[in-house]
């Protein structure tokens, strides 16, 4: 899962996401969740979100350190590469209008809230959700 190229990382994710989760692929796909290669991502939230969750939450929330880690991670690659591909509508208090980046948008954002049960709260302060 360390491969220099983002398609073989991605083809093994799928291979890995076939069948059932087992928990020793558990840390390989936690640190795929903090890819900065977008496909990978996607394909991590479209398979995982399928299926029950509950072990990916109890994984995440026995490794908080990781999980900060990763959810960090991919808050940085989504302001470094993708923060244009959630711009969104807005009005300023001025009454201007403009666009705005929301990570809310981001398909990360989703993989780490329903998948693996941790969101962001005030101030980069990490929560696991219970």
């Amino acid at each position: 899962m360390l491969h220099h190229d983002g398609y073989v990382r991605e083809k093994y994710t799928r291979y890995l996401l076939k069948g059932e989760i087992k928990s020793w692929m558990l840390p390989f796909l936690f640190k795929l969740s903090g890819e900065y290669v977008i496909e990978i991502i996607e394909v991590l939230y479209h398979n995982l979100k399928l299926g029950n969750t509950d072990i990916l939450k109890e994984f995440s929330k026995n490794n908080p350190k990781q999980a900060q880690r990763y959810y960090g991670k991919m808050t940085s690659y989504w302001d470094c590469y993708y923060r244009d591909t959630t711009l969104r509508p807005c009005v300023s208090r001025e009454g201007r209008h403009g666009m705005k980046a929301n990570i809310k948008f981001y398909v990360g954002v989703h993989l780490f809230k329903e998948c693996w049960g941790i969101k962001q709260l005030k101030r980069g302060v990490k929560k696991i959700n219970d």
